[in-house]
């Protein structure tokens, strides 16, 4: 049986290490540079496993020695692992903290945990006779998008929101027990040698669809667009459209939308009549309603104003 889902928000290091001891003992929290320090936290906790999601903001996490494998999905912002790599949203990254790492919070981020028991998971990976890695944990990234990963990232979302929603089933024993079997399960196969992302196969398939999405971005400018539905164009999942997007364009996918809207805005004004057409006119066609807005934005790309394009 769990424990009712617990939510709490603090700005104090000290009160934030010793909140999450129940679920992490031994962690040394502080603040990454001077200024805000913020957390908030909802947490579940089961027999054997540990949900939870944080907020935070100027946060570094140093822990080691434990008995658990984390697995750490960003949602929002990014974090670093032992200052070595970044992680943003896109994928699930697993932390084997038998070794002593450090998570290394700057800007607001966002990102949902599940500590796995070491023990019950290998257990679980032998008798679905499936191998896990071993090595280079600290850099391990589970691909989200491979049947596997899809099926542990949709079962872990239902049961977070099922926990988040009802408490109450943390008092069945029954249901919080076959919900962690579950979860183990799904995790172990999308965590087999084969699920890993980083071979020259998976950066070919981030780069094609990045090419398909901006192919179809170009062509439909004028039209409402929206990342989820071109992820469901492509058949993929958000977090791989995001990587793409990161990897290939070194933006996100709506951040890319809108320069290419203001590129268009350009060449219309560029090559306009300034009597026949107006500013605003040009601008709504390619989805600006806030002129204030697309001024500040159109100035910042092409270092000019609109007007003065136009005028050209």
């Amino acid at each position: 049986m769990g424990t009712p889902i617990k939510r709490w928000r603090t700005g104090d290091p000290d009160q934030f290490a010793y909140r999450m001891s129940m679920v992490t003992k031994d962690l040394k929290v502080r603040r990454e540079r001077a200024g805000k320090f913020h957390t908030d936290v909802t947490l579940a906790r089961l027999p054997r496993t540990a949900i939870f999601s944080v907020n935070a903001e100027n946060l570094s996490v140093s822990v080691e020695n434990q008995d658990f494998v984390g697995a750490t999905i960003p949602v929002k912002g990014r974090f670093q692992v032992n200052r070595t790599k970044a992680f943003e949203p896109g994928s699930c990254h697993v932390l084997d903290v038998r070794e002593p790492f450090k998570l290394t919070v700057l800007s607001s981020s966002s990102m949902l945990v599940v500590n796995f028991y070491r023990p019950l998971l290998k257990e679980i990976a032998a008798n679905l006779h499936v191998g896990t890695r071993k090595q280079n944990h600290h850099d391990r990234r589970l691909d989200l998008d491979t049947p596997e990963g899809r099926s542990f990232w949709r079962y872990l979302r239902f049961v977070w929101s099922e926990f988040c929603r009802d408490y109450h089933l943390l008092r069945s024993p029954l249901v919080t027990k076959e919900m962690e079997d579950s979860l183990y399960a799904l995790f172990a196969y999308a965590s087999k040698p084969s699920s890993r992302l980083g071979s020259n196969r998976d950066s070919s398939r981030l780069s094609r669809y990045a090419r398909l999405a901006e192919e179809y971005i170009v062509e439909n400018l004028r039209e409402s667009l929206s990342a989820h539905e071109i992820a469901a164009l492509l058949k993929i999942s958000y977090p791989t459209l995001y990587r793409a997007f990161r990897k290939y364009k070194e933006t996100t996918p709506m951040q890319f939308v809108r320069l290419k809207r203001l590129e268009a805005v350009y060449r219309e004004l560029i090559a306009a009549e300034p009597r026949q057409v107006t500013i605003t006119e040009v601008a709504m066609r390619y989805g600006f309603s806030h002129m204030g807005q697309f001024s500040t934005a159109y100035k910042r790309t092409f270092g000019e104003t609109p007007s003065e394009t136009l005028r050209r």
